[in-house]
């Protein structure tokens, strides 16, 4: 029996990950910072995924193992609800963690103590391991919130958060699959404070069976719905499906009328974030410079529908790989 409590409790959840587990769990072993445990939730795998678990001998893995398929986020929450760590990291069965990443965000959340999810900068690679692009989210609370509105701007896989926080909150809700963290964190960021760290640390994997691949629809249904929920608790205002969807896809062909009411919800956005104060000059030119793109691009709104159409159906055509290095290289508003 273990006596002593570790600091970290890692959730992994993975159905048939056979393909890139053992990767995925060596970058955990291998961590700087040792007090934790890993919490491996087999979801009902019917590959090889046991095998690579039984591979392993380390006494800081904990598996459970669910006798059917539950999906996600019943397995996620049923880890967390075993961990006994102080700190709740989570780690993706198709990904790999640098080494240093729990020293660092160790340090930090003991530094400041009002952050309650923090997550890191990452590379994106391809099947093969090789880095396509790397993501640089914003650094600070305003500048995660901001980005709150129109996509999610912290990585799950990379977060590191505190416990009592997420079981609080009652962990992940299942009514939002594939985009539970999204869900996650615009219900508690009112309730404690988000940050990026600017180091690499992960690499987030990107292939033909992940999440952003198979289930792009779902996602983009699902964020729809809460982007109109975030917006209506946050600055009380209505969006209509139309502004709604062109928050999400620039491509969006817009009317006169709509455009005139994304201006005003882009603006009242923008007070509401910056209401309390910007922490920094880095942040302050980051959502200005980000609002004020935003709004050129709103007033193209019903303009170029033949080449909106095009890159709608590029997007569609397009391998995530592929996608993530061409928002990375010409920007988000590149429309890919």
């Amino acid at each position: 029996m273990k006596l002593n409590n570790p600091k970290i409790s890692v959730v992994l959840a993975v159905y048939n990950g056979e393909e890139y587990l053992k990767k995925a769990i060596q970058s955990i072993l291998d961590q700087t910072f040792s007090d934790f445990e890993l919490i491996v939730v087999d979801d009902g795998s019917t590959d090889d995924t046991e095998s690579v678990l039984n591979s392993f001998s380390d006494d800081r893995i904990v598996r459970i193992k669910n006798e059917k398929n539950l999906g996600l986020i019943k397995s996620l929450n049923k880890g967390i609800q075993s961990a006994r760590g102080e700190f709740l990291a989570r780690m993706d069965a198709d990904d790999i963690s640098y080494p240093d990443r729990f020293e660092k965000q160790i340090a930090f959340l003991g530094e400041h103590r009002e952050v309650g999810v923090l997550g890191t900068t990452v590379h994106h690679t391809d099947e093969g391991g090789r880095v396509i692009s790397t993501l640089i989210e914003p650094l600070t609370h305003a500048g995660i919130v901001w980005g709150m509105f129109f996509e999610c701007s912290i990585i799950h896989p990379t977060v590191m958060m505190r416990k009592d926080i997420i079981l609080s909150a009652g962990g992940y809700d299942i009514n939002f699959p594939h985009i539970e963290d999204t869900e996650l964190w615009m219900r508690i960021v009112s309730k404690t404070r988000f940050a990026n760290l600017p180091e690499v640390l992960h690499e987030h994997r990107l292939h033909r069976g992940s999440i952003g691949n198979t289930q792009s629809d779902t996602q983009l249904r699902l964020s729809l719905i809460l982007r109109s929920r975030f917006i209506q608790e946050t600055i009380q205002k209505n969006i209509s499906p139309n502004v709604n969807r062109w928050f999400s896809l620039n491509e969006t062909i817009l009317s006169p009328s709509e455009i005139e009411e994304g201006m005003s919800l882009l603006s009242w956005i923008y007070e509401y974030v910056s209401w309390g104060g910007l922490p920094d000059e880095t942040t302050r030119k980051f959502i200005e410079g980000d609002y004020l793109q935003r709004k050129r691009f709103l007033k193209k709104g019903g303009d170029n529908i033949a080449t909106k159409r095009i890159i709608g159906v590029l997007k569609k055509m397009l391998s995530a790989p592929l996608r993530h290095k061409l928002k990375t290289k010409f920007g988000k508003f590149f429309g890919i």
